[in-house]
C-alpha cells in the first residue's frame, strides 16, 4: 500500500513522538525543581503555570500569525531556554525563562490542537488521530530515567542533558505536518466568549474541580517529591506516569457504561486517597518537618505508592472533567479555556504559597478542596436532569443548525465560483 494510505496517521504520532522528547526533558526538569532549588523552585513553577494562564487568551492569535508548525517551534524554544537556565543558576535570568516558558507552553498546547483538527479532518478514522498522538506523549514519564543515569547531586551535567532532549523534540518540530489554522474571525470570537463564560453560571458550577485540580497539581509537583530522599524522586514519577498511562485507557471504557459526572467520582475518591496517605507520610515519617529520613525503605514505598495514586487522580480529574465540559458545551472551545484558567491561576498561587507554610497545612487546603470537588459531584449527579441535560441538547441543537447553515454557505459558494 502506498504511504498516502498511512500518512493521516503517521502525522499525529511524529507529533506525539516530539511531544515526547520535549516533556521528558521538560517534565523531568519540573520533577526536581523543589528538590534542587528548594524555594525558588515553587516561584518558578508558579510563574511557569501563572504565565500559561494569562498565554491562553492570546495564543489562538499568535498560532494564526506564526502558522502551527512554527508555533511548536517557537513555544518549544521558550522550554530550552527556561531548562537551560537550571545548568548554572542566575536568580533573576531564572525567573524570566520561567515566566517566558509558561507563555511557550500556553502557544504550543494550542498549536498542538489546531494541527490534530487539522489532521482529524483529512482521516477516515478521526478518533485515532488522538489515540496516536497521546500514547507516546503519556509516556514522557520515561525521562525520569535520565536522573537515575545522571544524578541529581550534580544537577548541572543532568539539566544539559535535559536541554539537549528537549532541543532534539524543538528541531524535529520543524519537519512536522503542518495544517492551515482557525480563521481570525473566530479568534476574535474566541476570545470575547472566553471572558463571557466567567458570567455562565452552569459553568461556574464546575469551577470547584478546578479549583481541586489546581491545588492537587501544585502539591504532586512540588510537595509531594520533598517528602522523600532527592535519589527517589525519580521513582515517584515513574510510578506516577505508570498509572497515569494506564488509567487513562480505563476513562473512556468507564465514561461509556457510567457517564462522566459518575466515573468523575473515582477521580475525586483517588485525590482523597492522596491527601490521606500524604499526611501519613508527613506525619508518621517527617513529623511534619523538613527532615527527610534516609535510607528508609517503609518511607520509599509510601512515596511511590502516593505517586501511583496521584498519576490515577491526576489523569482522571482532567480528562473526564474535559469529557463532560465537550458534552455539555460540544465543540466549544472557550468553557474549557475559562476552566483551565481558573485551574492555572489556582495552581500558581498555591504554588507561591506552598515553600512558605509546612506540608501538614497544604495537606489541609489540599483535602479541604476534595471535599469540596465531592460536595459539588454530589449536587450535579443530584441536579444534572434539571441544570445541564436541556441546556445540553439545546447546544447540541444550536451546533447541528449552525454546521447547517456552513455547509448550505459553502454549497452557495461553490456554485457561485462554477
Amino acid at each position: 500500500m502506498e504511504i498516502k494510505t498511512y500518512l493521516p496517521y503517521i502525522k499525529p504520532l511524529f507529533l506525539g513522538l516530539c511531544f515526547f522528547l520535549l516533556l521528558c526533558g521538560y517534565q523531568t526538569t519540573q520533577n526536581f525543581q523543589s528538590g534542587i532549588n528548594k524555594n525558588d523552585g515553587y516561584i518558578s513553577i508558579a510563574l511557569v503555570y501563572g504565565f500559561c494562564g494569562i498565554g491562553q487568551f492570546v495564543s489562538p492569535i499568535l498560532v494564526d500569525f506564526l502558522t502551527p508548525k512554527f508555533s511548536l517551534f517557537f513555544g518549544g524554544i521558550c522550554y530550552v531556554f527556561y531548562i537551560a537556565t537550571n545548568v548554572y543558576l542566575i536568580r533573576s535570568l531564572y525567573f524570566i525563562a520561567s515566566g517566558v516558558c509558561g507563555f511557550g507552553s500556553s502557544l504550543l498546547w494550542a498549536a498542538s490542537s489546531t494541527l490534530l483538527s487539522g489532521y482529524e479532518q483529512k482521516c477516515s478514522h478521526p478518533s485515532y488521530i488522538y489515540t496516536l498522538f497521546y500514547v507516546p506523549v503519556y509516556f514522557n514519564f520515561l525521562g525520569n530515567i535520565i536522573p537515575m543515569i545522571f544524578s541529581p547531586s550534580t544537577p548541572a551535567i543532568l539539566f544539559m542533558v535535559l536541554t539537549c532532549v528537549t532541543a532534539l523534540a524543538v528541531f524535529l518540530y520543524l519537519f512536522s505536518f503542518n495544517s492551515p489554522p482557525v480563521p481570525m474571525e473566530n479568534m476574535k470570537e474566541l476570545l470575547l466568549a472566553s471572558l463571557k463564560c466567567f458570567s455562565n453560571w452552569r459553568l461556574v458550577l464546575l469551577f470547584p474541580l478546578a479549583l481541586l485540580f489546581g491545588f492537587s497539581r501544585s502539591f504532586y509537583y512540588t510537595s509531594m517529591p520533598v517528602l522523600a530522599p532527592l535519589n527517589v524522586t525519580s521513582y515517584i514519577y515513574i510510578s506516577m506516569g505508570i498509572t497515569m498511562t494506564l488509567s487513562t485507557f480505563c476513562w473512556g471504557f468507564f465514561n461509556s457504561k457510567f457517564t462522566e459526572r459518575i466515573t468523575l467520582f473515582i477521580s475525586v475518591f483517588a485525590e482523597t486517597l492522596a491527601v490521606i496517605l500524604g499526611f501519613i507520610i508527613n506525619e508518621v515519617y517527617l513529623h511534619n518537618t523538613t527532615n527527610v529520613p534516609q535510607n528508609d525503605i517503609g518511607l520509599d514505598v509510601c512515596v511511590c505508592v502516593l505517586g501511583g495514586i496521584a498519576g490515577i487522580a491526576d489523569s482522571g480529574l482532567e480528562s473526564i472533567t474535559i469529557a463532560l465540559l465537550n458534552k455539555i458545551w460540544p465543540k466549544q472551545v472557550a468553557p474549557l479555556s475559562a476552566w483551565r484558567v481558573v485551574y492555572y491561576s489556582v495552581m500558581c498561587i498555591a504554588l507561591l504559597y506552598s515553600s512558605y507554610i509546612t506540608t501538614r497545612i497544604v495537606l489541609i487546603i489540599f483535602g479541604a478542596s476534595a471535599i469540596f470537588g465531592l460536595i459539588t459531584l454530589i449536587f450535579i449527579n443530584i441536579m444534572y436532569n434539571k441544570i445541564y441535560k436541556e441546556y445540553a441538547l439545546n447546544n447540541n441543537e444550536a451546533i447541528k443548525h449552525q454546521e447547517e447553515k456552513h455547509e448550505a454557505r459553502a454549497i452557495i459558494n461553490k456554485e457561485e465560483n462554477n
